[in-house]
Parts: C-alpha cells; structure tokens; sequence
C-alpha cells in the first residue's frame, strides 16, 4: 500500500508541475484557503468560549466582572 500511495503522489506532483495543471492549482489554493479561515475562525470560537467561561457567562468583554 506504501508503494501504491507513493507512486501516486508522484504521478500527481508530475502532473502538477505542467503548465496546463493552473485549474488544479486554484482549486487546490482555495481549498487551502477555506481550510485555513475555518481553523482561524474555530479558534477565536474557543478562544471566546473559554473568556465567556472564565467571566462566568456575562460576555467575553465582561472584565469588569472580575473580582480585583
């Protein structure tokens, strides 16, 4: 099964590597790039949720809650 997956690997870098390959290359750039924004966006929600929490659910900007 290795070998299986490395000579397709190969043939799909030989593949991308013509200049006729532009489609794939976009398409796989925005793929990248929607992966990328979903990881962004997924940690700012944990990022929230954990302030949310910590404040004892008065909002992520709710510092002045907090006890000196």
């Amino acid at each position: 099964m290795h070998d299986w997956f490395s000579r397709q690997m190969e043939s799909t870098r030989l593949h991308l590597a013509r200049p006729d390959a532009l489609i794939q290359l976009a398409v796989m750039g925005l793929i990248t790039g929607l992966l990328a924004g979903a990881v962004i966006v997924c940690f700012r929600y944990l990022i929230e949720a954990a302030q949310n929490f910590a404040l004892r659910g008065n909002g992520p900007d709710a510092f002045e809650s907090l006890t000196p």
